[in-house]
C-alpha cells in the first residue's frame, strides 16, 4: 500500500498462470490434513472481526525505509471453514502515503486465505492454542487518491504471517507483518508520476511494500457455546444412555436367575439331605 518512486533497479518476477490454481490445490491439501474430525458447524459460526494499526513502507530502494514509514490501519472479517483454512475480508488505510493533500493516501481491498499452521501441522487439540502461528496470502485492490483528481487504482497480491496470543472469553492479540504488491504498477507509477506500468501483472520488488500492525480480534460464539471448533464425539450420547440401561437390566435378570439357582441347589440339598437320613433310620421291629 504504498507509491514507490522511480525505478532504476526493478526486479520483476512474471506471474505465471498456475498461481492461483497452486495456491488452492495448497488450501485443499492443508485443510485436508487434519488429524482430527471435528463437529460440523453453522455458517454463522467461526465467524470473527479485527481492528488493526500499525505502519506500512515502501520497498523500493529509492527511497528510505524508515523516514518513508507512514501510519495505517484497517479493519477485517473473518470466517474459518475449518481449524487450518479460512478466508479474510480486509479493508486497510494509509495516511499521508501519497503525493497529494487528501489526509488518506491509499486504500486496499484485499481477499485473503488464512492457514493455521500449528494446526496444519500440528493437529487441531480441540481448543485454540495459547499461541498460534498463520500464513496469510490472496488478492486484492488498491487504490491512491489524488486531490481532487479521480486516482488511479491496481491489482495487488498480499502475503504475510500473523502471531497470534488466543485469549480468554473469544479474545486474540497479534503481530501482523506482510508484503503488498502493486502488480500492474499502475498506483505506484500513478503517484510518483513514472512509468513504471505492467502489461501484464508481475511480482515487482520496486513495486511491492512492507507493513507491520498490530491487532485485536473478537471472535464470535457459536452454536455450540465456545468461541471455536470442537473436537467431535463420534458417538451419539443417548445412543450409549439406552445401550447402558438395557445392560444394566440384562445385569440385573441375571442376577435374579442367579439368586434362583442358588435357592433351586439349596432346596435340593435339603432333600437329599433328608433322603439320606430316612435311609440311614433302622426300621422298626414290630412286636
Amino acid at each position: 500500500m504504498w507509491s514507490s518512486g522511480l525505478i532504476k533497479n526493478q526486479i520483476s518476477f512474471p506471474m505465471k498462470k498456475h498461481t492461483i490454481a497452486s495456491f488452492m490445490l495448497g488450501a485443499f491439501c492443508l485443510t485436508a490434513s487434519a488429524h482430527k474430525t471435528v463437529e460440523g458447524s453453522l455458517f454463522f459460526d467461526n465467524w470473527s472481526v479485527g481492528l488493526n494499526v500499525g505502519g506500512v513502507t515502501t520497498l523500493n530502494p529509492d527511497y528510505p525505509f524508515w523516514k518513508s514509514t507512514r501510519a495505517m490501519t484497517g479493519v477485517e472479517v473473518t470466517k474459518m471453514i475449518t481449524p487450518i483454512f479460512g478466508l479474510t475480508g480486509e479493508a486497510a488505510f494509509s495516511f499521508n502515503s501519497c503525493k497529494n493533500y487528501n489526509t488518506v493516501g491509499h486504500n486496499a481491498v484485499n481477499l485473503l486465505g488464512r492457514f493455521n499452521l500449528m494446526n496444519a501441522f500440528g493437529g487441531y487439540t480441540g481448543t485454540p492454542r495459547f499461541f498460534e502461528v498463520e500464513a496469510v496470502a490472496g488478492v486484492g485492490w488498491l487504490h491512491a487518491f489524488m486531490g481532487h483528481q479521480d486516482g488511479e487504482s491496481s491489482l495487488t497480491s498480499k502475503f504475510g504471517l500473523q502471531f497470534n496470543l488466543n485469549l480468554p472469553k473469544g479474545w486474540s492479540v497479534g503481530i501482523k507483518p506482510a508484503v503488498q504488491f502493486d502488480m500492474t504498477g499502475n498506483v505506484s507509477a500513478f503517484a510518483t508520476e513514472s512509468g513504471n506500468f505492467h502489461r501484464s501483472p508481475a511480482f515487482d520488488a520496486d513495486n511491492a511494500s512492507f507493513e507491520l500492525s498490530a491487532g485485536v480480534t473478537y471472535h464470535f460464539k457459536n452454536s455450540n457455546g465456545t468461541h471455536s471448533f470442537v473436537n467431535a464425539r463420534l458417538y451419539n450420547q443417548s445412543e450409549i444412555d439406552r445401550l447402558n440401561a438395557r445392560i444394566n437390566d440384562l445385569r440385573q435378570q441375571i442376577g435374579d436367575r442367579d439368586q434362583k439357582l442358588k435357592e433351586s441347589a439349596r432346596r435340593q440339598r435339603d432333600l437329599q439331605n433328608k433322603l439320606n437320613e430316612s435311609r440311614n433310620q433302622h426300621p422298626i421291629p414290630k412286636e
